[in-house]
């Protein structure tokens, strides 16, 4: 498969246009070998690479898709309530700048 190849996992990844594909071809070469090192070595990947993408599996290919990296709540979200105050303030005040407002 992609033994002995100069292009690593993520370069080869980056090409193609199943990467689904890749991913359950790596979880069914694990269970193969049972050994995430030598499947990693197969892949020219990190066998934490490996080890995520056997986690995942879960007998359907649509495990094996990218999660959203964003997250799940704004970090930095004003109230409302806050948020109304501010609005009133500079109305009352516009002349006055952000220094003001900390």
């Amino acid at each position: 498969m992609l033994a002995n190849s100069i292009l690593t996992y993520s370069d080869f990844l980056k090409d193609s246009k199943e990467p689904l594909e890749i991913r359950k071809a790596m979880v069914r070469r694990y269970r193969e070998l049972k050994s995430i090192t030598a499947v990693a070595l197969e892949f020219n990947t990190t066998r934490k690479t490996v080890r995520k993408w056997v986690t995942r599996f879960q007998g359907h290919i649509s495990s094996l898709k990218n999660h959203s990296t964003a997250p799940k709540e704004p970090h930095l979200q004003i109230k409302d309530e806050t948020r109304e105050l501010i609005v009133k303030f500079r109305i009352a005040h516009p002349s006055l700048g952000y220094c003001y407002l900390v």
